[in-house]
């Protein structure tokens, strides 16, 4: 069953009203995403491109402009966290806020390229991230809502234990990896048609069948 909702308005701020049946029923329904805003069914906004950083601290030394769009959004299960994607001129980035405090951390980023949000797990912790660089394949990144900091470098959990022993050498090309589904924590996924299970809380992959 889903945790009764108590978010705040955009930019942190208390609603000053108690969230009814309707309202939690209407937050959980499809949101309306565009390149400025973020709102719910019912028309509530619950971001807006102004309010994100318009730097991602990537580690301590490096940010990079990456929030000139908005272009996806998800909501966790428990209705407490946002996740949101949103692309610059040249590189993609992937952002959690807060919902209660109205705060934006910084979760994933490719530079040169794009990344797409997947999905959140059931019990609403763990939100996966899909990466593409300017060269071929596709990378996962995980990030851990209970363990958030300000970069990415220090939050994301990218899934490269996942890799095929036949890949070992990969030369120039990077893996492909493949989502499929949230599993008691942990995610299924595939890499080059074999299939692994990720374990975030472990930071541990192993492979299945």
């Amino acid at each position: 069953m889903l945790a009764a909702l108590g978010l705040a308005a955009c930019a942190g701020q208390d609603r000053g009203d108690s969230v009814t049946a309707d309202e939690e029923s209407q937050r959980q329904a499809p949101l309306s995403v565009d390149e400025e805003r973020v709102q719910t069914a019912a028309g509530e906004t619950l971001a807006e491109r102004a309010s994100i950083p318009s730097q991602i601290n990537v580690d301590a030394d490096a940010s990079f402009g990456a929030s000139e769009r908005i272009l996806d959004a998800a909501l966790s299960a428990d209705g407490e966290w946002l996740a949101v994607t949103t692309s610059g001129a040249a590189h993609g980035a992937g952002w959690l806020k807060s919902l209660e405090e109205g705060h934006w951390y910084p979760a994933a980023f490719q530079y040169g390229g794009s990344v797409g949000l997947w999905q959140w797990s059931d019990e609403s912790r763990y939100v996966a991230f899909i990466l593409e660089g300017p060269a071929e394949g596709q990378t996962i990144s995980i990030v851990d809502r209970n363990g958030l900091d300000e970069t990415v470098k220090t939050t994301a959990l990218p899934v490269d234990r996942c890799v095929a022993d036949d890949d070992a050498q990969q030369t120039e090309r990077p893996p492909y990896q493949e989502p499929l589904v949230w599993y008691d924590g942990r995610l299924l996924l595939e890499v080059e048609s074999r299939r692994y299970l990720f374990d975030p809380a472990a930071g541990a992959c192993q492979p299945v069948g």
